[in-house]
């Protein structure tokens, strides 16, 4: 027992980290620079761990820490979510919904302490291939949106759709679009978007003075209907009309 003492070694690719934990067993990990989607923003990732085969479990404790201020901001801040082209989703049914549709499009997972506690007792292999990072519970729940957070936060890829790739390849009498023209109210446009994955709709589209599809409260509204359901925004709701009616929708 007693503090872990650390020391680096550094070449161009990587950094080979040395600990000593508890009656001086040793364990080395090397940790990938660069391995994040982001550029230096810090989220490292273990590539393997040597001697026992352990991977290294650190954990965030305060709320100081740069990765927890930039959650909190992603979450707050639109601007910021189109300039980076992510967002943050949270909760588990989201979060399994997103590595079932759109694995490709995680960047970083968050975990609270205590469900990573229980996810690792229960389900070892859920976080088999994930790059993430351990909150302590009182962190994790001030980086988290709702007042009782399921323990997973995940910074998302932004998916991306073009009017014209939606229309090719599909035949024209099952082309269905939902109009939403200035739609403010973050959980009805993600009950929208849950209804149009339900009735079978090709996508929605929507103004530019709709509330924004990336806010935290349309993310969980949505349920995982938004990996599903194509979707995009334009300046003018008319003439993107008139596009849809040339190509035979009705």
């Amino acid at each position: 027992p007693g503090a872990n003492r650390i020391r680096y070694k550094k070449d161009k690719k990587s950094y080979i980290k040395y600990f000593t934990i508890g009656w001086g067993l040793r364990e080395s990990v090397i940790i990938e620079k660069e391995s994040s989607w982001y550029y230096g923003r810090g989220y490292g990732r273990i590539l393997k761990s040597r001697d026992d085969g352990r991977r290294e479990n650190r954990m965030i404790t305060s709320t100081a820490n740069q990765q927890v201020k930039h959650l909190i901001q992603l979450q707050n801040k639109a601007k910021l979510r189109d300039e980076e082209g992510v967002f943050v989703l949270e909760g588990k049914k989201v979060y399994d919904e997103l590595r079932k549709y759109r694995p490709q499009f995680l960047v970083m997972t968050y975990l609270s302490e205590s469900f990573y506690k229980q996810i690792a007792e229960t389900e070892p292999e859920y976080l088999e291939g994930v790059n993430y990072e351990i909150l302590a519970d009182n962190v994790f729940k001030e980086a988290a949106e709702t007042v009782t957070p399921q323990g997973v936060l995940a910074i998302v890829k932004q998916p991306k759709y073009d009017l014209q790739e939606l229309l090719q390849g599909r035949e024209q009498d099952k082309l269905r679009f939902i109009f939403l023209e200035n739609l403010r109210d973050p959980g009805n446009l993600g009950t929208i978007l849950r209804t149009a994955e339900g009735a079978g709709m090709t996508g929605v589209i929507l103004s530019k003075g709709s509330v924004d599809i990336f806010n935290p409260k349309v993310i969980r509204s949505t349920m995982g209907s938004i990996f599903r359901v194509p979707f995009l925004y334009v300046e003018d709701t008319l003439a993107a009309m008139k596009l849809l009616q040339k190509h035979g929708v009705k």
